[in-house]
């Protein structure tokens, strides 16, 4: 079974200072960009429904209060906030503007079982590593290297996987010649469960995070 991928739009386009911008929403996820800029008026407080998986895309600080201590933030890091925190908050307290995607779990069960498809599952394998594993997700933090192709996997979760910097990759999917896309730092994919694709990174090392659906 092959499904389709949904892409995140760029940064840039979605974003103002000190904004959380809406990307998408369906019935598992609420994806949002988060910019953090100095000196802009403090952004309208968003109270999560459900739990959050925040992903820095870049390295920064920011501190609750004018009179708070500084928390710095690398990116690539990620946070899981339970349901009803504030996702928005904070004040930028470093230099450079600090961004993040925003991924809001809804109330939903837990993703299907599929189909032997006789491909090896995408989780666990190398240059994955787990970084957090609870009841709702499991996030992996992924590395890959220009020249290895994988083989064809099979993605056994809903899950939505975010970019951590510029990459060309190409792509082929069972029964169909590969094809060339090109993703910037930041951009964020839907994965559906039942995906099958190999990948060949082309051009740097990339790094990116995939958060799995339980």
């Amino acid at each position: 079974m092959v499904a389709a991928l949904v892409a995140g739009g760029g940064i840039a386009r979605a974003q103002s200072p000190n904004s959380m911008t809406k990307e998408f929403e369906d019935v598992r996820f609420r994806i949002s960009y988060m910019h953090w800029t100095r000196g802009a008026e403090p952004a309208v407080p968003y109270r999560s429904e459900g739990p959050v998986v925040v992903v820095y895309l870049g390295n920064g600080a920011l501190q609750t209060s004018a009179f708070g201590a500084a928390q710095s933030h690398v990116a690539g890091e990620v946070s899981y906030l339970e349901p009803g925190t504030v996702v928005n908050g904070g004040m930028l307290a470093s230099s450079a503007s600090l961004r993040a995607v925003i991924v809001e779990l809804k109330n939903v069960g837990s993703s299907r079982p599929l189909q032997e498809s006789g491909f090896t599952p995408a989780f666990p394998r190398a240059d994955a590593t787990p970084v957090l594993d609870n009841s709702r997700v499991i996030i992996w933090r992924m590395l890959y290297r220009p020249g290895q192709q994988s083989p064809i996997l099979v993605h056994e979760k809903n899950s939505v996987l975010v970019w951590l910097n510029d990459v060309d990759i190409d792509r082929a999917y069972p029964n169909q010649p590969p094809h060339r896309e090109h993703r910037s730092a930041g951009v964020w994919e839907m994965i559906k469960a039942g995906v099958s694709m190999s990948e060949l990174v082309v051009n740097l090392p990339a790094q990116a995070v995939t958060i799995e659906l339980k």
